[in-house]
């Protein structure tokens, strides 16, 4: 797995995907995120569609499947580099006049 899979998961998909993945629970996901539930099981959906595959283990708390478990450290890193990205041009920006 790879940026060349990544690359078909939006933004928004990974960082639900990374938070759920961690928490194990929906909506204390989606709460760190500031989304709705709705939204975050919409993406969810839509990632599991693009993967051809379940990515969690619906019962009680929410288990990575094996697939999800292959994507996770590849998420974790793409969604770190882009939120470390998105700060640092942002302390750029304040320092730019």
């Amino acid at each position: 797995m790879s940026f060349d899979l990544l690359h078909k998961y939006t933004m928004a998909e990974l960082e639900a995907f990374v938070e759920i993945a961690e928490t194990g629970n929906l909506l204390t996901a989606s709460r760190r995120l500031k989304r709705t539930v709705r939204d975050m099981q919409a993406s969810i959906a839509a990632m599991e569609v693009k993967a051809d595959s379940r990515l969690f283990q619906r019962a009680g708390t929410l288990r990575m499947t094996r697939t999800a478990k292959s994507l996770h450290p590849y998420a974790v890193a793409f969604v770190g580099s882009v939120r470390d990205l998105r700060r640092r041009s942002g302390d750029a920006q304040e320092g730019v006049s």
